[in-house]
């Protein structure tokens, strides 16, 4: 089987250390009890891996990380198999400038797809734009080196051990975020999508067509401007198989299937939100024939980590999928 370790929200900073050291060294241990029966093939984190996109709690981030994915002491992964795409918590808002709070301005008032590539087009706009996630940028090169992703959108196709293809798609969904408010004004935008078809072009060219599509990103489609969450939805519905998502800090699974396609979104919840908090991380497993996917979810409870037996109507715990063939 293919496995991935699905790991979102965990809000680094010093101020929680007191609280995450524990949570994270036992996630560690768990983790790597999965791992003895079956290797971890990829990690993916889907957002806010730091609390307010500042330098200092990147450092604490990459130091769980380099001790979890990288080494003997850990799950000996290369960097390049493991994944990130941005949250809100990894914006720092301070460097949100006037031409970006401008251009803001402008795209509160947008309607149409074409409104957003006017500015996301635009080589100063995009770069004044995505400022804000100049520490998460700066993490991305400094812990994965030459794997860091190319941009802030981007796409990695992975070979199953069985000889599939599973392709693994990463959107930004928080360009936009900038405050508390931003439910209902945030964007993808049909440009960021072009992008990634324009990347599947080149990569079918090179691996041939995948047998699983599979996206990362932070926000469910709800926080969306309502023209933007329809386009992205009707995306998502023809180019992915599976969303794996986190910021609302519950797990959760729903399969989102209409007449014109359809894709299984899953979020893993919060690696720490608080002490007291149902944090969770995921683990998924892609069956060798490529057709079934199986989720664990671990939760955090009375100093521990267990699986999460209430999550899925299972004997085992464990929710199954089928994926439909491509």
């Amino acid at each position: 089987m293919f496995r991935i370790l699905h790991l979102s929200d965990l809000h680094a900073r010093e101020t929680s250390a007191w609280s995450t050291t524990p949570i994270l060294s036992q996630a560690k241990k768990t983790i790597l009890e999965q791992a003895n029966a079956v290797n971890i093939d990829l990690v993916v984190f889907t957002g806010d891996i730091a609390f307010s996109g500042k330098k200092e709690e990147y450092a604490i981030a990459q130091a769980w990380l380099d001790d979890l994915c990288l080494g003997t002491s850990g799950l000996n992964l290369q960097k390049g198999q493991i994944l990130l795409v941005p949250g809100n918590h990894d914006v720092d808002r301070k460097l949100i400038g006037p031409t970006a709070g401008a251009i803001e301005e402008v795209l509160k008032k947008a309607t149409t797809e074409a409104a957003v590539a006017n500015f996301y087009d635009d080589g100063d706009s995009k770069k004044a734009l995505l400022k804000r996630h100049a520490a998460y940028f700066d993490f991305c090169a400094t812990f994965l080196g030459d794997a860091a992703p190319p941009g802030h959108c981007w796409s990695q196709t992975f070979k199953a051990k069985t000889g599939g293809r599973i392709r693994v798609d990463g959107l930004n969904t928080s360009w936009l975020c900038r405050g508390d408010d931003d439910h209902r004004r945030l964007l993808v935008g049909q440009s960021q999508l072009t992008e990634l078809i324009k990347v599947h072009a080149q990569a079918v060219k090179t691996h041939g067509e995948p047998n699983v599509r599979i996206t990362l990103m932070h926000h469910p489609l709800a926080d969306l401007m309502e023209f933007d969450e329809s386009n992205t939805a009707d995306y998502l519905k023809q180019n992915t198989d599976v969303v794996l998502r986190g910021h609302l800090h519950k797990a959760e699974a729903t399969e989102r299937m209409t007449n014109t396609g359809g894709f299984l979104e899953l979020a893993a919840g919060a690696l720490h939100d608080t002490h007291e908090a149902p944090n969770r991380f995921s683990i998924l497993d892609v069956s060798d024939d490529l057709s079934e996917l199986r989720v664990s979810t671990f939760l955090w409870q009375s100093g521990r980590w267990i699986l999460d037996r209430n999550l899925y109507d299972t004997a085992d715990g464990v929710g199954t999928f089928r994926l439909k063939k491509n």
